[in-house]
């Protein structure tokens, strides 16, 4: 948040009494975008909004725990738990530790969640914007601020409770200090830090950070220690959460193995990313052609405004108050391009590691896109802009038609995702979720029972209470240990039709883990132990 307001003010830059009207122009901007971005999030989340997710139960969940002075404990639990609660394991702290200061507050989770993300929204907007403006003007500024705002990914990803906001906010300040504050790398890493502390992912900006003060001019000896300064916060704060929370040599996250099926999930990262440089490609037979050169003119233009941009950076020193009025916006401009590449990267190393190594269900959809989108996005206004300035006029008036074309169909598809949501609900907010009958049966009849379902976050979302999850395994044994189980506690099984791709069927428990019907309804079964 400091390095989004110094770059608000101006006070990143010792060069910036050069040209104060470009410098206003600018801020103002970047406040314009960035008030639109914060009142667009609140618009798109209004009931039957935000959208839920299974991981949203969690973060909610806990932000009240925390709230409540109970530590980080999220309302769902494995099958085998003796406790309906579990830690908060599969996710790092920090969104949830955002949003427990509104729930303290007084904010209901979901009401925080709104805040957190619309002012999440705001932030990276702002300094996203005022980066970009200092490198190339105002102009582009604009046009980068009005296509994130109708960017399918990313306004996707706005729709619901998720840390991705938040996530995105803190990789916009590890880029800005980056860009800006190249002689501080505990700014860098104080901002990585919190990056890592919202998403395991985050890990991938603590190494573009270590990367980038290692490939600074200077000495072996100055190198290493910027590096480890700004590897210090992320190592604190991994370190507190791992003590804090888990105890010394608790394991956090998911088991580590190796995993098929990378050629496949790289194939749904293809067509995620189709869907962003062309929306609506998948409704026809050759949108797939259309993204691909749409893919290559991207690529083209990243590539030329970065050789432009490492030719000029070899020439000028890094210090910004050395520069002139000329050169400053173009060693910024030379930043921004290297640092969103190098955060890019080793993101997305980080996304296929995990894949093949952390969990094989990892499926490269917009959620986990949007910060290479984002990233991508800032480049290519610069790169863009760059290229602008030399280019004949013809070749202008195609790209300015393309980019129309895109802005609008990015809008209308972003428009049909906000309108989806606002009308209906998306996803465990939807219509089908709150109105089923299922659920209102457990309110009633089912009230006296434990609670195990195939979506267990729906018990916590819409009947407040804890739910424990199914069995992953479908072997006889461990379906008749889950039966044996069920009938101890007094437990039922809200079985939905929905399928959720991470335990068996609900059909499976009825043939091999001894159990019976109780009740149908159109959307599900209620599953009970097998009368003796």
């Amino acid at each position: 948040m400091f390095v989004g307001v110094k770059f608000l003010l101006g006070l990143s830059r010792d060069a910036t009494t050069i040209w104060r009207s470009s410098l206003f122009a600018v801020r103002l901007t970047a406040l314009v975008m960035a008030s639109v971005a914060f009142s667009g999030v609140l618009f798109v989340t209004e009931p039957p909004g935000p959208g839920l997710q299974e991981s949203s139960a969690s973060y909610l969940g806990a932000a009240e725990s925390v709230a409540r002075g109970d530590g980080f404990r999220a309302p769902v639990a494995p099958w085998f738990s003796a406790d309906s609660s579990s830690s908060l394991a599969g996710y790092p702290p920090g969104y949830s530790a955002a949003l427990a200061l509104p729930v303290a507050m007084g904010f209901p989770a979901v009401q925080a969640a709104r805040l957190v993300e619309a002012l999440s929204a705001f932030v990276a907007m702002a300094t996203l914007i005022a980066m970009v403006g200092d490198a190339v003007g105002a102009g582009a500024a604009v046009l980068l601020g009005l296509a994130l705002l109708v960017t399918p990914p990313l306004v996707n990803v706005h729709l619901f409770v998720l840390s991705e906001p938040l996530f995105l906010a803190c990789l916009a300040l590890t880029l800005a200090t980056m860009v800006a504050m190249p002689e501080q790398p505990l700014a860098a890493g104080v901002c990585a830090g919190a990056a890592l502390l919202v998403q395991y992912a985050g890990i991938g900006a603590v190494i573009a950070v270590v990367v980038w003060t290692l490939g600074r001019r200077g000495t072996w000896r100055v190198r290493v220690k910027h590096t480890a300064l700004a590897m210090l916060p992320s190592v604190l704060l991994a370190a507190a959460w791992c003590v804090s929370t888990h105890g010394v040599g608790a394991a956090i996250g998911p088991r580590l193995g190796a995993y098929p099926g990378l050629a496949h999930a790289l194939a749904n990262g293809g067509a995620t990313l189709t869907r962003w440089l062309v929306p609506r490609s998948h409704a026809v037979w050759w949108g797939r052609w259309i993204a691909l050169l749409a893919a290559v003119g991207v690529v083209a233009m990243l590539v030329s405004g970065s050789r432009r941009a490492y030719r000029l950076w070899r020439l000028l020193p890094e210090g910004l108050s050395t520069q002139s009025s000329r050169t400053v916006p173009q060693l910024i401009a030379a930043r921004v391009l290297a640092d969103s590449a190098l955060l890019a990267g080793s993101y997305a190393a980080v996304l296929i590691g995990a894949r093949l190594f952390a969990n094989g269900q990892i499926v490269f959809d917009y959620r986990l896109l949007s910060p290479l989108v984002m990233l991508a996005s800032v480049a290519f206004a610069v790169a863009a802009a760059n290229w602008w300035r030399l280019a004949v006029r013809p070749a202008r008036v195609v790209l300015a038609v393309l980019l129309v074309v895109w802005g609008g169909a990015a809008a209308a598809a972003s428009w049909r995702q906000a309108h989806e949501a606002l009308e209906y609900g998306a996803g465990l907010a939807h219509e089908t979720w709150r109105r089923s009958a299922m659920l209102e049966w457990t309110r009633n009849d089912g009230a006296r029972y434990a609670l195990y379902s195939n979506w267990p976050s729906l018990g916590y979302f819409y009947l407040g209470r804890p739910a424990r999850g199914l069995p992953e395994a479908d072997d006889p044994a461990t379906l008749r240990a889950f039966a044996d189980t069920l009938a101890s506690r007094g437990g039922v099984v809200l079985a939905f039709s929905a399928r959720n791709a991470r335990y068996p069927l609900p059909d499976a428990l009825v043939r091999a883990g001894g159990l019976r019907v109780i009740a149908t309804f159109p959307n599900g079964r209620v599953l009970g132990p097998a009368v003796p």
